[in-house]
């Protein structure tokens, strides 16, 4: 995924050397401030945690793109927030990081621009939810930029 300021963003490939394709994907109706993705290489779709915009305050979209023509697939609102003791209405909220395990499920860390928290959360586009697993932060001065899974007996 790359954006810059003449263009919508879109998608350029790039191999484990750094080689990369000669052009990007356009991606058609624009990626603003896409911070977590997820690729489904069956499909060669990639699910990206759109940014913000000012009438999104409270929600959080997830655009699914092809990235070999860069068409938008799918858009998918999420104002579903629970377990949280925050009413999130007004504040801006960015998924930071997306991870799915080996049953499915996607986990993130989600960012409340407004209060500057942090979470993990789950989120379970079958019901259109996220919900909060756990508080990450409460202090602007941690934020979390990166989520992986680690097998168990290395995690030890």
């Amino acid at each position: 995924y790359y954006t810059a300021s003449e263009d919508n963003g879109g998608f350029l490939k790039f191999s484990t050397d750094g080689n990369h394709a000669e052009t990007a994907v356009d991606a058609q109706g624009g990626i603003c401030c896409g911070m977590a993705m997820l690729f489904d290489e069956d499909n060669n779709e990639v699910v990206i945690a759109n940014g913000w915009d000012q009438n999104y305050d409270g929600k959080v979209d997830f655009e699914t793109f092809d990235i070999n023509t860069g068409v938008s697939k799918a858009l998918v609102t999420i104002e579903n927030l629970e377990g949280f003791d925050e009413d999130f209405s007004t504040n801006w909220l960015s998924i930071r990081n997306m991870v799915k395990d080996n049953d499915g499920k996607i986990y993130a860390t989600l960012f409340n621009y407004s209060t500057r928290f942090s979470y993990f959360v789950q989120i379970d586009f079958t019901t259109n939810t996220i919900t909060k697993v756990v508080n990450l932060s409460d202090n602007e001065d941690v934020q979390f930029s990166g989520l992986a899974f680690i097998p168990e007996n290395i995690a030890k």
